[in-house]
Protein backbone atom coordinates (compact mmCIF):
# COMPACT_ATOMS: atom_id res chain seq x y z
CA UNK A 1 0.00 0.00 0.00
CA UNK A 2 1.67 3.30 -0.96
CA UNK A 3 1.58 5.67 2.07
CA UNK A 4 1.89 9.75 2.08
CA UNK A 5 1.53 12.19 4.54
CA UNK A 6 -1.10 15.19 4.16
CA UNK A 7 -0.14 18.82 4.62
CA UNK A 8 -3.16 20.23 6.05
CA UNK A 9 -1.87 22.71 8.79
CA UNK A 10 -4.02 25.77 6.84
CA UNK A 11 -7.09 23.30 8.63
CA UNK A 12 -5.37 22.28 11.49
CA UNK A 13 -3.53 25.46 12.84
CA UNK A 14 -4.50 27.40 16.30
CA UNK A 15 -5.52 29.82 14.76
CA UNK A 16 -8.58 28.19 12.48
CA UNK A 17 -9.54 26.69 15.72
CA UNK A 18 -9.26 29.68 17.46
CA UNK A 19 -12.36 31.05 15.03
CA UNK A 20 -15.16 28.33 15.61
CA UNK A 21 -17.19 28.76 18.62
CA UNK A 22 -15.70 27.13 21.89
CA UNK A 23 -17.16 23.82 23.14
CA UNK A 24 -18.66 21.29 21.76
CA UNK A 25 -22.60 21.02 21.19
CA UNK A 26 -24.39 18.31 18.98
CA UNK A 27 -26.09 19.94 16.32
CA UNK A 28 -29.96 20.17 16.34
CA UNK A 29 -29.97 17.87 13.68
CA UNK A 30 -34.32 18.52 13.32
CA UNK A 31 -33.27 21.97 13.16
CA UNK A 32 -31.13 21.54 10.24
CA UNK A 33 -33.60 19.18 7.71
CA UNK A 34 -35.63 22.08 8.54
CA UNK A 35 -33.58 24.63 7.14
CA UNK A 36 -32.98 21.95 4.44
CA UNK A 37 -36.45 21.46 3.23
CA UNK A 38 -37.12 25.12 3.59
CA UNK A 39 -33.83 25.17 0.94
CA UNK A 40 -35.35 22.21 -1.33
CA UNK A 41 -38.50 24.43 -1.36
CA UNK A 42 -36.23 27.23 -2.27
CA UNK A 43 -34.78 25.76 -5.52
CA UNK A 44 -37.96 24.37 -6.32
CA UNK A 45 -39.47 27.76 -6.63
CA UNK A 46 -39.06 29.14 -11.05
CA UNK A 47 -38.33 32.38 -9.69
CA UNK A 48 -35.87 31.62 -6.45
CA UNK A 49 -34.03 28.85 -8.42
CA UNK A 50 -32.78 31.89 -10.80
CA UNK A 51 -31.51 34.17 -7.60
CA UNK A 52 -27.68 34.07 -6.95
CA UNK A 53 -28.80 34.38 -3.64
CA UNK A 54 -30.88 31.33 -3.29
CA UNK A 55 -27.89 29.09 -3.99
CA UNK A 56 -24.96 30.99 -1.70
CA UNK A 57 -27.69 30.39 0.63
CA UNK A 58 -27.75 26.67 0.37
CA UNK A 59 -23.98 26.36 -0.68
CA UNK A 60 -23.46 28.16 2.80
CA UNK A 61 -26.16 25.98 4.98
CA UNK A 62 -24.26 22.75 3.75
CA UNK A 63 -21.17 23.81 3.95
CA UNK A 64 -22.53 24.88 7.80
CA UNK A 65 -24.06 21.19 8.01
CA UNK A 66 -20.86 19.73 6.93
CA UNK A 67 -18.85 21.14 9.62
CA UNK A 68 -21.73 20.89 11.81
CA UNK A 69 -19.84 17.61 13.89
CA UNK A 70 -16.63 18.64 13.99
CA UNK A 71 -16.06 22.81 13.80
CA UNK A 72 -14.16 22.86 17.27
CA UNK A 73 -11.67 18.78 16.29
CA UNK A 74 -8.43 19.07 15.23
CA UNK A 75 -5.82 16.49 14.84
CA UNK A 76 -3.12 16.49 17.61
CA UNK A 77 -6.02 17.65 20.30
CA UNK A 78 -4.39 16.23 23.77
CA UNK A 79 -6.98 15.48 26.50
CA UNK A 80 -6.64 18.82 28.42
CA UNK A 81 -7.55 20.33 25.38
CA UNK A 82 -10.44 18.13 24.22
CA UNK A 83 -11.73 18.53 27.98
CA UNK A 84 -11.89 22.31 27.75
CA UNK A 85 -13.48 22.07 24.02
CA UNK A 86 -15.36 19.22 24.12
CA UNK A 87 -16.94 18.71 27.57
CA UNK A 88 -17.59 15.14 29.27
CA UNK A 89 -17.78 12.37 27.05
CA UNK A 90 -20.83 9.65 26.90
CA UNK A 91 -18.12 6.72 27.20
CA UNK A 92 -14.83 5.24 26.42
CA UNK A 93 -13.69 1.94 24.79
CA UNK A 94 -10.79 0.93 22.04
CA UNK A 95 -11.34 0.58 18.10
CA UNK A 96 -8.43 -1.41 16.02
CA UNK A 97 -8.24 0.21 12.46
CA UNK A 98 -5.51 -1.74 10.56
CA UNK A 99 -2.33 -2.19 12.82
CA UNK A 100 -3.31 0.38 15.06
CA UNK A 101 -5.58 0.62 18.07
CA UNK A 102 -7.65 3.33 18.85
CA UNK A 103 -9.38 4.89 22.08
CA UNK A 104 -12.70 6.13 21.05
CA UNK A 105 -14.18 8.68 23.27
CA UNK A 106 -17.58 8.99 22.16
CA UNK A 107 -19.69 12.24 22.05
CA UNK A 108 -23.01 12.75 21.50
CA UNK A 109 -23.42 12.61 17.48
CA UNK A 110 -19.54 12.30 17.50
CA UNK A 111 -16.66 10.01 18.07
CA UNK A 112 -13.10 10.81 18.89
CA UNK A 113 -10.28 8.71 18.05
CA UNK A 114 -7.15 9.22 20.16
CA UNK A 115 -3.71 7.62 19.57
CA UNK A 116 -0.90 8.22 21.80
CA UNK A 117 -2.75 10.69 23.71
CA UNK A 118 -4.09 12.91 20.80
CA UNK A 119 -7.01 12.54 18.31
CA UNK A 120 -5.83 11.23 15.23
CA UNK A 121 -9.36 10.52 13.50
CA UNK A 122 -12.93 11.31 14.16
CA UNK A 123 -16.50 9.54 13.60
CA UNK A 124 -19.37 11.57 12.75
CA UNK A 125 -21.79 8.57 14.31
CA UNK A 126 -25.30 10.90 13.42
CA UNK A 127 -24.95 12.64 9.94
CA UNK A 128 -27.89 15.42 9.24
CA UNK A 129 -27.69 14.64 5.87
CA UNK A 130 -25.62 12.83 2.89
CA UNK A 131 -22.67 14.38 1.01
CA UNK A 132 -23.35 17.98 2.43
CA UNK A 133 -20.08 19.25 1.12
CA UNK A 134 -20.85 17.87 -2.05
CA UNK A 135 -24.42 19.53 -2.18
CA UNK A 136 -22.44 22.88 -1.43
CA UNK A 137 -20.17 22.80 -4.25
CA UNK A 138 -23.15 21.63 -6.99
CA UNK A 139 -25.08 25.23 -5.09
CA UNK A 140 -21.69 27.35 -6.04
CA UNK A 141 -21.42 25.81 -9.24
CA UNK A 142 -25.17 26.79 -9.86
CA UNK A 143 -24.35 30.33 -8.94
CA UNK A 144 -21.31 30.71 -10.98
CA UNK A 145 -23.76 29.41 -14.45
CA UNK A 146 -26.07 32.07 -13.13
CA UNK A 147 -23.87 34.82 -12.47
CA UNK A 148 -22.68 36.46 -16.16
CA UNK A 149 -21.68 39.61 -14.58
CA UNK A 150 -19.62 37.46 -12.40
CA UNK A 151 -20.73 39.77 -8.97
CA UNK A 152 -20.72 37.23 -6.88
CA UNK A 153 -16.71 35.93 -7.68
CA UNK A 154 -14.88 37.85 -5.36
CA UNK A 155 -17.20 36.17 -2.00
CA UNK A 156 -17.38 32.95 -4.15
CA UNK A 157 -13.56 32.55 -4.42
CA UNK A 158 -13.15 32.52 -0.83
CA UNK A 159 -16.34 30.28 -0.49
CA UNK A 160 -14.65 27.53 -2.88
CA UNK A 161 -11.34 28.03 -0.75
CA UNK A 162 -12.66 26.97 2.35
CA UNK A 163 -14.71 24.19 0.55
CA UNK A 164 -11.60 22.85 -0.89
CA UNK A 165 -9.85 22.94 2.72
CA UNK A 166 -12.97 21.39 4.49
CA UNK A 167 -12.93 18.33 1.62
CA UNK A 168 -8.92 17.70 2.17
CA UNK A 169 -10.10 18.08 6.05
CA UNK A 170 -12.52 14.75 5.77
CA UNK A 171 -10.46 13.34 2.68
CA UNK A 172 -7.69 12.77 5.03
CA UNK A 173 -9.36 11.62 7.77
CA UNK A 174 -11.21 8.86 5.93
CA UNK A 175 -7.82 7.85 3.93
CA UNK A 176 -5.92 7.57 8.08
CA UNK A 177 -9.30 5.24 8.53
CA UNK A 178 -8.62 2.94 5.74
CA UNK A 179 -11.70 3.86 3.49
CA UNK A 180 -9.69 5.02 0.34
CA UNK A 181 -13.55 5.21 -2.03
CA UNK A 182 -14.31 7.98 0.18
CA UNK A 183 -11.24 9.30 0.29
CA UNK A 184 -10.71 9.47 -3.17
CA UNK A 185 -13.90 10.84 -3.55
CA UNK A 186 -13.49 13.80 -1.30
CA UNK A 187 -9.92 14.39 -2.89
CA UNK A 188 -11.27 15.13 -6.02
CA UNK A 189 -14.26 17.34 -4.19
CA UNK A 190 -10.95 19.14 -3.33
CA UNK A 191 -9.60 19.39 -6.58
CA UNK A 192 -12.83 20.08 -8.53
CA UNK A 193 -13.55 23.40 -5.85
CA UNK A 194 -10.65 25.05 -6.93
CA UNK A 195 -11.48 24.28 -10.53
CA UNK A 196 -14.64 26.53 -10.17
CA UNK A 197 -14.31 29.57 -11.97
CA UNK A 198 -13.76 32.20 -9.13
CA UNK A 199 -10.62 30.73 -8.40
CA UNK A 200 -9.92 28.57 -11.74
CA UNK A 201 -6.52 26.83 -10.17
CA UNK A 202 -5.17 23.39 -10.36
CA UNK A 203 -5.19 21.58 -7.60
CA UNK A 204 -2.03 19.21 -8.36
CA UNK A 205 -1.45 17.53 -4.85
CA UNK A 206 -5.48 16.78 -4.67
CA UNK A 207 -5.30 15.44 -8.10
CA UNK A 208 -2.72 12.64 -6.82
CA UNK A 209 -4.25 12.52 -3.80
CA UNK A 210 -7.36 11.26 -5.20
CA UNK A 211 -5.47 8.99 -7.41
CA UNK A 212 -3.07 6.94 -5.00
CA UNK A 213 -6.66 6.77 -3.13
CA UNK A 214 -8.47 5.74 -5.97
CA UNK A 215 -6.22 3.12 -6.60
CA UNK A 216 -5.59 1.77 -3.57
CA UNK A 217 -9.42 1.64 -2.92
CA UNK A 218 -9.66 -0.46 -6.24
CA UNK A 219 -11.51 2.05 -8.25
CA UNK A 220 -8.77 1.90 -11.22
CA UNK A 221 -11.13 4.28 -13.54
CA UNK A 222 -10.78 7.19 -11.48
CA UNK A 223 -7.27 6.37 -10.51
CA UNK A 224 -6.25 6.58 -14.35
CA UNK A 225 -8.40 9.61 -14.37
CA UNK A 226 -6.65 11.44 -11.73
CA UNK A 227 -3.35 9.86 -12.78
CA UNK A 228 -3.02 11.06 -16.17
CA UNK A 229 -4.41 15.02 -14.46
CA UNK A 230 -0.79 14.54 -12.73
CA UNK A 231 1.58 13.77 -15.30
CA UNK A 232 -0.73 16.64 -17.45
CA UNK A 233 0.20 18.70 -14.31
CA UNK A 234 4.01 17.63 -14.52
CA UNK A 235 3.81 15.80 -10.70
CA UNK A 236 5.54 12.88 -11.95
CA UNK A 237 6.85 11.71 -8.78
CA UNK A 238 10.21 11.23 -10.14
CA UNK A 239 8.68 8.49 -12.88
CA UNK A 240 6.28 6.85 -10.03
CA UNK A 241 2.98 8.52 -11.47
CA UNK A 242 4.08 6.74 -14.78
CA UNK A 243 4.21 3.56 -12.83
CA UNK A 244 1.08 3.62 -10.87
CA UNK A 245 -0.83 4.86 -14.00
CA UNK A 246 0.08 1.20 -15.99
CA UNK A 247 -0.87 -0.49 -12.44
CA UNK A 248 -4.53 1.03 -12.69
CA UNK A 249 -4.19 0.39 -17.01
CA UNK A 250 -3.07 -3.02 -16.76
CA UNK A 251 -6.17 -3.64 -13.62
CA UNK A 252 -8.98 -2.33 -16.34
CA UNK A 253 -7.24 -4.49 -18.67
CA UNK A 254 -5.68 -1.90 -21.01
CA UNK A 255 -1.91 -3.15 -21.18
CA UNK A 256 -0.87 -1.51 -24.64
CA UNK A 257 -1.86 2.10 -23.27
CA UNK A 258 0.16 1.05 -19.91
CA UNK A 259 2.91 -0.17 -21.26
CA UNK A 260 3.12 3.11 -23.69
CA UNK A 261 2.97 5.03 -20.17
CA UNK A 262 5.80 3.16 -19.09
CA UNK A 263 7.71 3.86 -22.49
CA UNK A 264 6.96 7.80 -21.53
CA UNK A 265 8.33 7.59 -18.01
CA UNK A 266 11.17 5.54 -19.04
CA UNK A 267 12.32 8.19 -21.24
CA UNK A 268 12.00 11.01 -18.92
CA UNK A 269 12.89 9.26 -15.90
CA UNK A 270 15.55 6.67 -17.42
CA UNK A 271 16.64 6.19 -13.91
CA UNK A 272 13.43 4.49 -12.05
CA UNK A 273 14.24 1.35 -12.02
CA UNK A 274 10.85 -0.16 -11.45
CA UNK A 275 10.11 1.63 -14.41
CA UNK A 276 12.20 -0.33 -15.98
CA UNK A 277 11.60 -3.15 -14.34
CA UNK A 278 8.12 -3.43 -15.37
CA UNK A 279 8.91 -3.18 -18.96
CA UNK A 280 11.16 -6.26 -18.66
CA UNK A 281 8.78 -7.88 -17.12
CA UNK A 282 6.33 -7.12 -19.68
CA UNK A 283 8.62 -8.23 -22.76
CA UNK A 284 10.00 -11.27 -21.27
CA UNK A 285 6.16 -12.39 -20.74
CA UNK A 286 5.04 -11.12 -23.82
CA UNK A 287 8.20 -13.53 -25.77
CA UNK A 288 8.62 -10.41 -27.98
CA UNK A 289 10.79 -7.18 -29.26
CA UNK A 290 13.82 -8.65 -27.45
CA UNK A 291 15.89 -6.00 -28.92
CA UNK A 292 13.74 -3.00 -27.29
CA UNK A 293 13.13 -4.91 -24.02
CA UNK A 294 17.56 -5.26 -24.43
CA UNK A 295 17.48 -1.72 -24.38
CA UNK A 296 15.84 -0.89 -21.14
CA UNK A 297 17.96 -3.95 -19.37
CA UNK A 298 21.28 -2.32 -20.29
CA UNK A 299 19.67 1.08 -19.34
CA UNK A 300 19.13 -0.58 -15.92
CA UNK A 301 22.05 -1.99 -15.32
CA UNK A 302 24.22 1.23 -15.63
CA UNK A 303 21.71 2.58 -13.06
CA UNK A 304 22.40 -0.54 -10.79
CA UNK A 305 25.26 -2.37 -12.08
CA UNK A 306 25.27 -5.09 -9.06
CA UNK A 307 21.95 -6.26 -9.24
CA UNK A 308 21.92 -10.11 -10.30
CA UNK A 309 18.55 -10.25 -11.41
CA UNK A 310 19.35 -7.54 -14.21
CA UNK A 311 22.33 -9.55 -15.55
CA UNK A 312 19.81 -12.71 -15.58
CA UNK A 313 17.23 -10.80 -17.49
CA UNK A 314 19.57 -9.82 -19.73
CA UNK A 315 21.49 -13.82 -19.95
CA UNK A 316 16.97 -14.88 -20.92
CA UNK A 317 17.35 -12.16 -23.43
CA UNK A 318 20.01 -13.03 -25.51
CA UNK A 319 19.54 -16.99 -24.92
CA UNK A 320 16.49 -16.05 -26.73
CA UNK A 321 18.26 -14.11 -28.93
CA UNK A 322 20.17 -16.80 -30.20
CA UNK A 323 23.07 -15.40 -28.64
CA UNK A 324 24.10 -18.52 -26.53
CA UNK A 325 28.15 -17.13 -25.34
CA UNK A 326 26.91 -13.57 -24.31
CA UNK A 327 23.97 -15.09 -22.60
CA UNK A 328 26.04 -17.70 -21.01
CA UNK A 329 28.89 -14.72 -19.74
CA UNK A 330 25.19 -12.66 -18.63
CA UNK A 331 24.09 -15.53 -16.76
CA UNK A 332 27.34 -16.49 -14.62
CA UNK A 333 27.95 -12.36 -14.35
CA UNK A 334 24.29 -12.63 -12.41
CA UNK A 335 25.80 -15.74 -10.11
CA UNK A 336 28.44 -13.51 -9.64
CA UNK A 337 26.57 -10.47 -8.20
CA UNK A 338 24.20 -12.81 -6.43
CA UNK A 339 25.52 -16.54 -5.79
CA UNK A 340 21.92 -17.55 -4.44
CA UNK A 341 20.24 -16.33 -7.42
CA UNK A 342 18.32 -19.94 -8.20
CA UNK A 343 16.86 -18.96 -11.89
CA UNK A 344 20.46 -17.74 -12.91
CA UNK A 345 21.70 -21.18 -12.59
CA UNK A 346 19.28 -22.80 -13.50
CA UNK A 347 19.21 -21.16 -16.82
CA UNK A 348 22.29 -21.58 -17.40
CA UNK A 349 22.78 -24.67 -16.38
CA UNK A 350 19.67 -25.64 -18.70
CA UNK A 351 21.52 -23.67 -21.62
CA UNK A 352 24.89 -25.99 -21.40
CA UNK A 353 22.66 -29.08 -21.00
CA UNK A 354 20.44 -28.03 -24.10
CA UNK A 355 23.68 -27.71 -26.29
CA UNK A 356 25.12 -31.26 -24.84
CA UNK A 357 21.30 -32.75 -26.08
CA UNK A 358 21.90 -31.24 -29.24
CA UNK A 359 25.22 -33.05 -30.15
CA UNK A 360 24.20 -35.97 -28.75
CA UNK A 361 21.15 -36.02 -31.36
CA UNK A 362 24.04 -35.28 -33.72
CA UNK A 363 25.64 -37.97 -32.76
CA UNK A 364 22.79 -40.38 -33.24
CA UNK A 365 22.84 -39.35 -36.94
CA UNK A 366 26.11 -40.47 -37.50
CA UNK A 367 26.26 -43.23 -39.70
CA UNK A 368 27.53 -46.85 -37.76
CA UNK A 369 30.57 -47.10 -39.64
CA UNK A 370 32.09 -43.62 -39.13
CA UNK A 371 32.83 -44.97 -35.08
CA UNK A 372 35.58 -42.09 -35.23
CA UNK A 373 33.32 -39.26 -36.03
CA UNK A 374 30.91 -40.44 -34.05
CA UNK A 375 32.44 -41.06 -30.26
CA UNK A 376 34.07 -37.35 -31.26
CA UNK A 377 30.47 -36.00 -30.93
CA UNK A 378 30.00 -38.18 -27.92
CA UNK A 379 32.68 -36.69 -26.39
CA UNK A 380 31.82 -33.26 -27.41
CA UNK A 381 28.22 -33.94 -25.91
CA UNK A 382 29.38 -34.84 -22.62
CA UNK A 383 31.91 -32.17 -22.13
CA UNK A 384 28.75 -29.41 -22.37
CA UNK A 385 26.69 -31.92 -20.01
CA UNK A 386 29.88 -32.11 -17.49
CA UNK A 387 29.80 -28.13 -17.88
CA UNK A 388 26.39 -28.24 -16.80
CA UNK A 389 26.84 -30.27 -14.25
CA UNK A 390 27.87 -27.54 -11.35
CA UNK A 391 25.37 -25.02 -12.24
CA UNK A 392 22.49 -27.81 -11.29
CA UNK A 393 24.89 -28.31 -8.25
CA UNK A 394 24.38 -24.77 -7.02
CA UNK A 395 20.52 -25.01 -7.58
CA UNK A 396 20.47 -27.54 -5.37
CA UNK A 397 22.15 -25.81 -2.50
CA UNK A 398 19.95 -22.70 -2.87
CA UNK A 399 17.09 -24.84 -2.75
CA UNK A 400 17.89 -28.58 -1.51
CA UNK A 401 14.27 -30.35 -2.08
CA UNK A 402 13.96 -29.14 -5.71
CA UNK A 403 13.50 -32.39 -7.59
CA UNK A 404 14.24 -30.83 -11.07
CA UNK A 405 17.84 -30.19 -10.19
CA UNK A 406 18.10 -33.46 -8.80
CA UNK A 407 16.77 -35.44 -11.71
CA UNK A 408 19.11 -33.41 -14.05
CA UNK A 409 22.08 -34.40 -12.18
CA UNK A 410 21.23 -37.70 -11.52
CA UNK A 411 20.68 -38.06 -15.85
CA UNK A 412 24.49 -36.17 -16.12
CA UNK A 413 26.47 -38.50 -13.48
CA UNK A 414 24.46 -41.42 -14.96
CA UNK A 415 25.97 -40.82 -18.53
CA UNK A 416 29.48 -40.18 -17.09
CA UNK A 417 29.81 -42.92 -14.60
CA UNK A 418 32.21 -45.28 -16.34
CA UNK A 419 34.73 -42.48 -17.36
CA UNK A 420 34.58 -40.91 -13.71
CA UNK A 421 34.64 -42.42 -10.78
CA UNK A 422 33.25 -39.04 -8.82
CA UNK A 423 30.66 -39.24 -11.10
CA UNK A 424 29.26 -42.66 -10.51
CA UNK A 425 30.05 -42.09 -6.56
CA UNK A 426 27.21 -38.55 -7.41
CA UNK A 427 24.99 -41.02 -9.49
CA UNK A 428 24.69 -43.32 -6.52
CA UNK A 429 24.09 -40.44 -4.31
CA UNK A 430 21.44 -38.26 -6.19
CA UNK A 431 20.17 -42.07 -6.93
CA UNK A 432 19.05 -42.40 -2.93
CA UNK A 433 17.77 -39.15 -2.39
CA UNK A 434 15.11 -39.34 -5.09
CA UNK A 435 14.13 -42.35 -3.74
CA UNK A 436 13.63 -41.11 -0.21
Amino acid sequence: MKKFAFIVTLLLSSGYLLAQTAGYSAPNVESYKKKIKKSEALIQNPKKNAKTKTWISRGDLFVEIGTAHTGVVRVGMDATEEKFMMGRMISLENKTIGDKTYEVHAYEGLNLLFFDGKVALWEVTTPICKDPLFTAYDAYAKVIELDKAKKTYKSLAEKANNLRNEFVKEGSNYYSMQNYKEAAKYFEGAYKSLQLAPVAKEDTIMAYYAAVSAQTGGNHELAVKYFKKSIELDYAQKGNTYLYLNTSLQALGDTVAGVNYLKEGFLKFPDNNNIIGNLINYYITKGENADEVLRYVEAAIKNNPDNGSLYQARGTLLDKMGKKEDAKEAYKLAIKKDPNSYNAAFNLGVMLYNVGVELNEEATKIPPSKTKEYNAKVEEANVAFKESLPYFEQCLKIKPNEVGPLETIKNITFRLRNSDPEMKKRYEEVKKMLEK
